[in-house]
């Protein structure tokens, strides 16, 4: 997103960089609601793997308090859909460690050493990798590049990963309905802009509008 908006004309003759900034949200993809959203500059820092711990400590907490089509207190399980930018040792684990179920396309290359995380990024590998024989899981080591591709193509179907996409609709329509520009110039009221632009899609994600 841009945080203002510049002229072209003003651009080319003053030679000013146009600026963007970077918005990370976690969607329930029942209803199109944002069950968390995040502002960072586009530069050093603001990679969207970086980002998921406080999206999904934001998310669980808005969950528990009734926000999205299901409501609170009821015992389901939890899946977090990503693609591949998410999908390292690390938020496999904090998913895990918070008791979501970490649905993240992982790169076909990756090994079962977690680097510190153990079981819980091993299980991952082969479960999404691996395959199943008569003996148990086989070592995710032992397959060629295009057994994992077949392998992660069968995962995909069979946890619904195409509903990832979900997000794309809902930044699409996000952007139609208010515009893809920010119109504060500080980095704190363009916090409190989107707090309120979420605030916006949701109630009419909730009043039935089609967008």
């Amino acid at each position: 997103m841009t945080p203002c908006r510049r002229g072209e004309s003003i651009q080319a003759k003053w030679h000013v960089k146009r600026g963007f900034v970077k918005l990370h949200v976690i969607v329930d993809v029942s209803d199109g609601t944002i069950l968390s959203a995040k502002l960072t500059d586009d530069g050093k820092g603001s990679g969207d793997s970086l980002q998921l711990e406080e999206l999904l400590d934001d998310a669980l907490e808005g969950v528990s308090e009734g926000e999205g089509r299901h409501g609170a207190g009821q015992d389901r399980k939890v899946d977090l859909l990503g693609d591949g930018a998410y999908g390292s040792s690390r938020n496999v684990a904090a998913c895990r460690k918070r008791g979501v179920v970490p649905v993240l396309r992982l790169n076909v290359t990756s090994t079962t050493r977690g680097r510190g995380y153990g079981d819980q990024w091993g299980d991952t590998v082969r479960e999404q990798l691996g395959s199943t024989s008569a003996n148990g899981r086989v070592h995710a080591g032992s397959l060629t590049k295009e057994e994992r591709y077949a392998n992660q193509k069968e995962w995909m179907k069979k946890v619904e990963y195409g509903q990832r996409w979900r997000v794309e609709g809902v930044f699409s329509s996000a952007k139609r309905i208010q515009g893809e520009a920010l119109w504060s110039r500080k980095v704190r009221y363009m916090k409190q802009e989107i707090r309120l632009r979420v605030a916006v899609h949701n109630l009419i994600v909730r009043m039935g509008v089609h967008v």
